[in-house]
């Protein structure tokens, strides 16, 4: 474990260092530093060490347990990767091969499922999660199908749960539908700091990005002025909306060419 010395510096560190990665261990029982670039703005990893676990420093929070990332992946769960701040996506763990994998999950440090898929009604599921320690949120989302209005009551909840991390954020392939989900997540969250990775809507060198642009332009088409304040927006909102969805677009694209 890392001590409450070694975490004040890396807090101090991190405070100073923005937006480094502040990775810290021990070693002969004195704290070492080390200062990495992050691709999560704002977000600062602590461990690994000695098999610990990786933990979030935050000027803005205390320390706090975060996810076993290593682990995590080792599961080899279909579509895995990192999402926003905090958290993970992935195929759904509702299916008989992927059920295995709850007891893992909070073991790994995952305290939420987010489940998008919006014609899924078992309660089997649902269960499943809370015997394994599991919160469990059915938001649905799609490019077109779920109704405005749904989506948007929706909207304050799902950022809520992503701004407060530990979460695995699914539907049935864990692809379309949570690109989806994450980029509403960043074009009408103030509190995203960076665009996501899109994985569902790649198509060779291309980002096809005709169904979250629909979604993106329908949501801000139904947007009242209450339902924008709600979301913490002030009068920049529009060119903040439209900013947000170019940067979106563009990182991605950027993101393919090089990759």
């Amino acid at each position: 474990m890392i001590t409450e010395l070694a975490q004040t510096k890396v807090i101090n560190r991190v405070e100073a260092k923005r937006p480094s990665r502040v990775v810290a261990y021990r070693r002969n029982s004195e704290p070492k530093l080390r200062t990495e670039k992050h691709p999560s703005v704002g977000i600062f990893i602590q461990g690994l060490y000695n098999r610990s676990f990786i933990r979030i420093i935050s000027p803005e929070d205390r320390p706090k347990r975060t996810l076993n990332v290593k682990k995590l992946e080792s599961l080899s769960i279909p579509n895995f990767a990192i999402a926003a701040k905090n958290g993970v996506r992935g195929e759904s763990l509702s299916s008989r091969k992927n059920r295995k994998h709850l007891k893992q999950m909070k073991k790994c440090g995952i305290t939420t499922i987010i489940d998008l898929r919006d014609k899924y009604k078992s309660q089997s599921f649902p269960e499943m999660c809370k015997k394994n320690g599991l919160k469990y949120y059915n938001i649905p989302i799609d490019s077109s199908s779920v109704q405005d209005k749904d989506v948007i009551k929706n909207l304050p909840l799902l950022f809520k749960l992503i701004d407060d991390g530990r979460f695995y954020l699914a539907c049935a392939q864990g692809l379309h539908r949570t690109d989806i989900a994450l980029s509403l997540n960043y074009v009408f969250n103030p509190k995203a700091t960076e665009p996501p990775i899109l994985k569902g809507h790649i198509r060779g060198n291309e980002v096809k990005f005709d169904d979250i642009a629909r979604r993106l332009n329908s949501v801000r088409k139904n947007l009242t002025s209450d339902n924008i304040k709600q979301l913490g927006w002030g009068e920049d909102f529009q060119e903040q909306f439209l900013k947000r969805k170019k940067e979106l677009l563009e990182f991605n694209k950027k993101l393919n060419i090089s990759s």
